[in-house]
């Protein structure tokens, strides 16, 4: 269950992340990071841009507040259904109604 509180934290941090969704490999590395500091490093390091390390530290920061497989189906969704933020916020508020 998530607050509606909540709710609008994951929107938003999925939303700062929203540069490396479509990247598999960057998810991937982001994934495997033991921080969101370490993410920021090891995106940085491997791309060289700031805009997509800054993203992979909001991921990040989205998988250690969050359950890291809810984190993940919101940005499977952001991705596949390339509706926004604001319908993800709709759908999260839906299915968390109590």
């Amino acid at each position: 269950m998530t607050t509606p509180e909540q709710t609008s934290r994951l929107v938003e941090l999925m939303t700062r992340s929203k540069a490396i969704w479509m990247v598999p490999e960057l998810l991937n590395l982001t994934e495997r990071a033991v921080s969101p500091n370490n993410a920021y490093d090891l995106v940085l390091n491997e791309t060289g841009k700031r805009k997509k390390a800054l993203a992979a530290r909001w991921y990040a920061v989205a998988r250690r507040e969050f359950d890291p497989f809810l984190v993940g189906a919101c940005g499977r969704w952001l991705k596949y259904t390339k509706r926004g933020p604001e319908s993800l916020k709709q759908f999260l508020n839906i299915t968390f109604a109590q």
